[in-house]
C-alpha cells in the first residue's frame, strides 16, 4: 500500500525493547562527491595560504558559507594528489644524495646540503600526514575494541598516578 514508506529500528541502550520509526514518505539522497577534509600537511606546503587568500579575496561580496565552500573546492583540486606525491619526491631525493655522495667539491657538498635540507622536509610532511591518519583510525576503531582502550586508558592512569610524597629528607 505504500511503496515509499520506510521502516527503522533505532537502538536505545536502557531497554531491551527496541522501537522503530516508521517513514511514510522514503527520502531520495543525491549522491554527493568527496567529503572535504583539510589535511595538516597542506599548512607546510608554499602555495596552500596563497590559495586561501586568492579564494577569500574572489569570494569577497559573498557569504561565509559560499566562502568556505569554493576554498574547500580549490585546496581539495590543489591538494587532493600531494600525499601521493611524497613518496615519489622520497625517492628522487634518495636518489639525488647517492649521486651527490661522492662528490667532494663545495659545490657538490652544498646541492648535498639542499637535497638533505629538501628530503628532511618531505620526510616531516609525510610524518604530518600519517599522524592525521594515525589519529582518524584512533577515533574510528578505537573504541570497538573496550579491552584494548580500557588498557591504554588503565597503563596512562598508572603512568600518572603518584604513590608517595617524599620530602627532602627523602623519606
Amino acid at each position: 500500500m505504500f511503496p515509499e514508506a520506510e521502516i527503522k529500528v533505532l537502538e536505545v541502550s536502557t531497554s531491551d525493547h527496541l522501537p522503530l520509526f516508521l517513514n511514510m514518505k522514503k527520502k531520495v539522497y543525491e549522491v554527493k562527491g568527496r567529503r572535504f577534509r583539510f589535511e595538516n600537511s597542506w599548512i607546510k606546503e608554499k602555495d596552500c595560504r596563497e590559495i586561501v587568500k586568492n579564494c577569500w579575496q574572489e569570494e569577497e561580496n559573498r557569504d561565509l558559507t559560499t566562502k568556505i565552500i569554493s576554498c574547500c573546492n580549490k585546496l581539495l583540486e590543489w591538494g587532493g594528489g600531494i600525499s601521493r606525491e611524497y613518496k615519489i619526491q622520497l625517492s628522487r631525493c634518495r636518489e639525488k644524495l647517492c649521486k651527490l655522495s661522492s662528490r667532494r667539491d663545495m659545490q657538490g657538498i652544498q646541492s648535498y646540503n639542499d637535497v638533505r635540507w629538501e628530503y628532511m622536509k618531505l620526510l616531516e610532511k609525510q610524518e604530518t600526514y600519517w599522524k592525521q591518519r594515525a589519529k582518524q583510525f584512533w577515533l574510528q576503531g578505537g573504541d570497538k575494541n573496550m579491552r584494548f582502550f580500557h588498557s591504554y586508558a588503565s597503563g596512562r592512569k598508572k603512568i600518572n598516578t603518584m604513590q608517595r610524597i617524599r620530602n627532602e629528607k627523602g623519606e
